[in-house]
């Protein structure tokens, strides 16, 4: 097969899965090496705030997914292309599922967090997040919030170890949504794409994809789904895969 795209998740598989993580130069210079004759884009769920630097820093300049897949944006412009986003009653019973918790929310494309008693809701919202959540009460939260209908709400691990983050989205607005309008929008079949992740959040590129990566520190699901088993990204293994396959 000859392989037409490259997509690619951040935290934990690209770059280091913490709040500075920044891609190694050796990934820049293989993403720069074939960016020119080969389709390459991140799906993330940082928000564009959050992940502009990163993916101007890889002088990306395809379409990429951002927000945890409820956004498509050009990367050179920051145009969003697609959205999807949850309605103001859904963030309003999301709240009321918070309220009692400890926990810091961030809206969309915040850059501040707060508790999510002191928020007013005003508008729709693309993505909530709520950060550094224990193992338990993630598990409590997530009960609490499938009772929400049309959402989807997904455990990402935090960047503070033994924690996590929930990324709260739409329903119809998860990676694999995302994913297959991308394909759709840059006229590719799925089995011309390799793509690359590391957490459960990742399993929705991996239905969307031909050849799936897994990087070594990834779950045990996604492994398990996984055609190939990479190096972690302190390590290299995207820019080892993109070099072995592309160049």
């Amino acid at each position: 097969m000859e392989y037409k795209a490259a997509i690619f998740d951040l935290d934990g598989t690209a770059i280091l899965n913490r709040e500075d993580g920044m891609p190694s130069a050796r990934l820049i210079s293989a993403v720069n090496k074939i960016k020119d004759r080969i389709i390459v884009a991140a799906a993330t769920g940082r928000p564009i705030s959050n992940c502009r630097h990163i993916l101007k820093t890889l002088k990306l300049t395809s379409p990429c997914i951002i927000s945890g897949g409820t956004q498509i944006i050009d990367p050179l412009t920051e145009k969003i292309i697609w959205e999807k986003q949850l309605s103001i009653e859904q963030v309003r019973g999301i709240i009321d599922i918070a309220t009692p918790f400890e926990y810091q929310l961030y809206f969309s494309n915040e850059t501040e967090s707060s508790l999510a008693k002191a928020r007013l809701v005003k508008s729709p919202e693309t993505i909530i997040y709520i950060m550094t959540v224990s193992k338990d009460g993630a598990q409590n939260l997530l009960s609490a919030l499938n009772k929400i209908t049309g959402i989807a709400a997904h455990p990402v691990p935090s960047w503070t170890p033994k924690h996590f983050d929930i990324h709260i989205v739409h329903k119809e607005a998860t990676k694999k949504h995302a994913l297959e309008l991308w394909l759709e929008l840059l006229n590719l079949k799925r089995e011309e794409v390799v793509g690359f992740g590391d957490g459960n959040n990742d399993l929705p590129i991996f239905e969307s994809v031909g050849y799936k990566v897994a990087m070594s520190n990834a779950t045990d699901d996604l492994k398990a789904k996984a055609d190939l088993i990479a190096e972690n990204e302190n390590n290299e293994g995207v820019a080892q895969v993109m070099e072995k396959i592309f160049t």
